[in-house]
């Protein structure tokens, strides 16, 4: 089930995976086009003609004539039957029947086969023993028949075929598949089968499942879809195995309720826990949607206590353009997460978040009203503040060249803890913050200048600190001027008609010092450091420290563009801070950084780039100039050609913060060894820890109807903690379903740009 808003403590960056998600790929529609392709390859063409290609009304009706080329002719007038005998050919619109001998009934449309026969129309082909048939209705019978559908290459055998009309068909003591005529790879073989084309729904009872030539599974009843419209039914069940719950066995049930309504209950049966349920309940109505779901896991045999799991996303519409939503969240216990989440943002998550919100927006102005909670997931975390409400207003005129462009912030919120979390303090905070900027933008450059006062008003329960009081203030202007130049040149590169151009940046701020030890620290924390960071007018993010200011960043930035297409191969851009003092301003009185008494910033370093042929490029870099040292960088490279090649590196690091030191480097790669194989991998390898974090290693083989995925991993999900192994196995069968452990989306989530084919 999914947790969202998860506020992670200790997030082990997917380098390649996670913030290179940014870049683009092939698109949704170049990769079901190129994933169709390739099954055609596999598959071959279509069995049958679509049935899509014939006008039915023209089929049914009678005036619609029919030829028949035979050896002999027999003629009863009284009767107004014919009987047509040697190598008969009959056609009627896209109806084709071709036997040794035909019984025809001129006024009814019947044809009677005593012999052998092949009849094929748009959608549907037969072979017989024997049979009848109504050419108008679509109705008939066949002994001893063979079939197959247009419907993902379905075909089968069975001692009685029965058609009923156009779109539903039954068959008895059947075998159906959906593998290609000399391909017997599986087989459903049932004593009744029931394919409704209209529903998309396929019905057999008493059925073994065989593949390979073994019996795999036998169940009195299964319906499976025919197409890719939601079913109501049993979906694949889920088995997998790892060293701390032994085996883990899944079989869900969808229940498709109506059009706008379903819901999916989830047994779950954990070897060395005990047994779970979960279930997923969605809704949509025209002014609202959303989905509830929960897990329940009575007394886990390795907990020793009820576990469980509780979320509720809604979004709705009101009159007058109001709009709300609702995101709750909420676990049993600490370590709900870790036993129970499939990733490593999930396990490694320290809070669940819970809000709900009503907003609005018209003309220049949005208003927000807002409560929020946590759930703080371990003892020794610290506790966030809840927002018990936050209401904001917001004021923006439209931008115009050449205009000043207003803004106007506004915002109330109280503070509140759980009651067992005495000794800080709660209140409420009043914010306003007014601002004007004007643009003079040319051609060839810019330069903004802006100007912005902010006013924050407390009342709290109990003062900061003893000398302190409860309803302290602080009003605070800043000033900054922003300004840039564009230079560019035109060259070719190959057959290529390329510009680079050249932007140097100086932004300059000024904030007063404001002395603000007697304000509280609610939410507000240091900014990361980053290249867009350097232009920010506040080092910190909330309202309860504005930080002083007296600083110039200069920067550079340098683009490619192909003149052809507009599109921006590479960007590359470098910047600094220049302080013209020290900052006094800090989250808590006497913590003063050492960053703050510097005359530089680090150098702060961005590159993106996408080339042809599926290149990619990120990579974010900080160097600390006074000790001579790299600070922070990560660095990632991919290459994404086509849907189902994807390689890519990275490498993250992080020195010197009030964190823990950081290196880590990831391997990511899905490389098919031709159309049927494909390689998957990935290594996440910390060097500062010298431990591999995870280990992912496996293969998938795919044929025309079925693929196999089998993949085995190896996890840390913390420091100290013992290594977790765990093998993942995924069965996927055209037309039938798919037995998954889950491995698709873990391997979506691992890797960018992997996107798994769905049958």
């Amino acid at each position: 089930m999914p947790v969202k808003r998860l506020v992670p403590t200790t997030i082990i960056l997917a380098l390649f995976g996670g913030a290179a998600a940014q870049a683009q790929g092939p698109s949704a529609a170049e990769r079901e086009d190129y994933f169709a392709e390739r099954q055609r390859m596999l598959c071959g063409p279509p069995l049958v003609r679509p049935l899509d290609d014939v006008d039915i009304a023209l089929r049914q009706a009678p005036e619609t004539p029919a030829t028949v080329d035979a050896d002999a002719v027999y003629y009863d007038g009284r009767a107004g039957r014919y009987r047509f005998r040697g190598d008969v050919f009959m056609q009627r619109l896209d109806q084709t029947l071709r036997s040794e001998e035909v019984r025809y009934d001129q006024e009814s449309g019947r044809v009677d086969l005593d012999f052998p026969f092949e009849y094929e129309e748009a959608g549907l082909a037969l072979t017989g023993k024997s049979g009848w048939m109504l050419l108008r209705e679509d109705r008939g019978e066949v002994v001893d028949g063979q079939f197959m559908l247009d419907e993902r290459n379905i075909r089968g055998e069975a001692e009685l075929i029965r058609l009923q009309d156009a779109q539903r068909s039954s068959y008895e003591r059947v075998g159906y598949t959906t593998c290609r005529p000399g391909n017997e790879d599986w087989w459903l073989q049932a004593r009744d089968l029931e394919l409704d084309r209209e529903e998309g729904l396929g019905t057999a009872r008493h059925a073994w499942f065989t593949f390979l030539n073994v019996p795999m599974f036998y169940t009195p009843w299964i319906t499976f879809p025919i197409d890719d419209r939601r079913r109501t039914g049993l979906l694949a069940p889920s088995f997998s195995t790892s060293d701390r719950d032994g085996t883990d066995i899944t079989v869900p049930f969808y229940w498709n309720i109506a059009p706008n309504y379903d819901a999916t209950l989830v047994p779950r049966w954990i070897e060395r826990r005990g047994t779970m349920l979960g279930s997923e309940f969605r809704y949509l109505r025209e002014t609202f949607s959303g989905e509830v779901y929960g897990e329940y896991l009575p007394d886990d045999d390795q907990f020793g206590d009820d576990r469980w799991l509780f979320g509720w996303d809604h979004d709705g519409r009101l009159p007058l353009g109001w709009r709300y939503d609702a995101d709750i969240n909420r676990a049993s216990d600490d370590d709900y997460l870790r036993d129970f989440g499939s990733g490593l943002l999930e396990t490694s998550s320290s809070h669940l978040e819970s809000r709900g919100r009503l907003r609005n927006s018209w003309n220049e102005w949005a208003v927000e009203a807002e409560v929020q909670h946590w759930q703080t997931l371990g003892e020794d975390l610290r506790n966030p503040y809840r927002r018990e409400p936050r209401l904001s207003a917001e004021y923006q005129t439209p931008f115009r060249m050449g205009r000043p462009l207003y803004q106007l912030d506004t915002e109330y919120t109280r503070f509140a803890l759980p009651q067992d979390d005495p000794g800080r303090p709660e209140g409420e905070r009043m914010d306003i913050a007014p601002r004007v900027e004007w643009s003079f933008r040319q051609p060839w450059g810019y330069v903004t200048p802006a100007a912005s006062l902010r006013h924050t008003q407390y009342s709290l329960d109990e003062p900061v600190t003893d000398a302190a009081d409860t309803s302290p203030s602080r009003t605070v202007p800043t000033f900054s001027l922003d300004s840039g130049v564009y230079f560019d040149r035109p060259f070719e590169l190959g057959d290529r008609q390329l510009m680079q151009t050249l932007e140097p940046r100086v932004f300059y701020l000024y904030t007063p010092e404001r002395n603000q030890d007697d304000l509280p620290d609610f939410d507000t924390s240091r900014r990361d450091v980053s290249f867009d960071g350097l232009f920010s007018e506040d080092r910190f993010a909330g309202a309860d420290r504005v930080g002083d200011a007296d600083q110039v960043t200069l920067a550079l930035t340098t683009r490619f563009i192909d003149l052809a297409e507009g599109r921006e191969y590479l960007r590359a851009s470098l910047g600094q801070i220049h302080y013209r003092r020290d900052r006094e301003v800090t989250l808590s009185p006497g913590q003063v950084l050492e960053e703050d008494r510097r005359g530089r910033s680090d150098y702060v370093a961005d590159l993106r780039s996408e080339l042809p042929g599926g290149v990619l490029a990120q990579g974010e870099y900080r160097y600390n100039p006074y000790d001579n040292r790299s600070e922070q960088g990560a660095f990632r490279l991919g290459w994404n050609p086509r849907p189902d090649l994807v390689v890519g590196a990275g490498y993250r690091m992080r020195y010197g913060s009030n964190e823990r030191d950081l290196e880590q480097t990831d391997l990511a790669a899905v490389i098919p060894m031709g159309p049927r194989f494909s390689l998957i991998g990935r290594w996440l390898y910390s060097l500062a820890d010298e431990n591999s974090l995870e280990t992912v290693g496996g293969l998938e083989y795919r044929t025309c109807c079925w693929r196999v995925q089998a993949l085995g991993r190896r996890s840390f999900e913390g420091s100290g903690a013992e290594p977790d192994t765990s093998v993942m196995l995924q069965f996927e069968f055209t037309g039938l379903g798919q037995v998954d452990a889950g491995s698709t989306d873990f391997l979506q989530d691992s890797i960018y740009g992997y996107e798994g084919e769905r049958f």
